[in-house]
């Protein structure tokens, strides 16, 4: 059995190879993504709203 990783939301997704993460960050770059000791995925909310 594979191990599952948690999104901060709850979603749960397999691990990624430090690759797939890579290209996981290069796919969003609106996003804040960081992975802690674990390689559990956190996504932080953004630090500023800009208006449109």
């Amino acid at each position: 059995m594979v191990a599952e990783r948690r999104l901060f939301n709850g979603i749960h997704f397999p691990p990624m190879s430090d690759e797939q993460f890579l290209a996981f960050c290069q796919l969003n770059p609106n996003m804040r993504i960081e992975r802690d000791s674990d390689l559990n995925v956190i996504i932080m909310p953004p630090t500023k709203i800009s208006a449109t």
